[in-house]
């Protein structure tokens, strides 16, 4: 299971046909649809403010970093 905060990458990977408007997609989407349609990874969606990577690779408010902090186990001693 991949948990993704974008609808449009979950709604692509799961149609099996290539709509006009999608032909300039880069391949890693195709891959993501074949794996997707032989059932190896799962799309899921998961709300941004949930997403616990962002602490890695976005800038965050303040009470969204401490939120996330606690999620992922980290505690001010």
């Amino acid at each position: 299971m991949i948990y993704c905060d974008n609808n449009s990458t979950i709604k692509l990977s799961q149609n099996p046909i290539l709509h006009d408007r999608s032909k300039h997609i880069d391949v890693k989407y195709y891959y993501l649809r074949e794996l997707t349609n032989r059932k190896v990874i799962n799309l899921i969606y998961c709300k941004s403010e949930k997403q616990l990577t962002d602490i890695f690779t976005k800038l965050l408010k303040l009470s969204t970093f401490e939120k996330l902090t606690r999620l992922i186990g980290v505690y001010n001693v």
